[in-house]
């Protein structure tokens, strides 16, 4: 399956906003996940939180 994309902005984040981020396949808060995965890309929502 091909698909394209087309990205009109990408907006810059500080990186303490990465906590409240979590990639799909992941429990781990984003700036974990970063660290420990070879991957090249994520889906991520912002994480719930407790």
């Amino acid at each position: 399956m091909n698909a394209w994309m087309k990205i009109k902005h990408l907006k810059p984040i500080d990186l303490t906003e990465l906590d409240a981020l979590q990639a799909v396949s992941s429990v781990l808060p984003l700036s974990e996940t970063l660290v420990r995965s070879s991957s090249g890309y994520f889906l991520v929502h912002e994480a719930e939180s407790f």
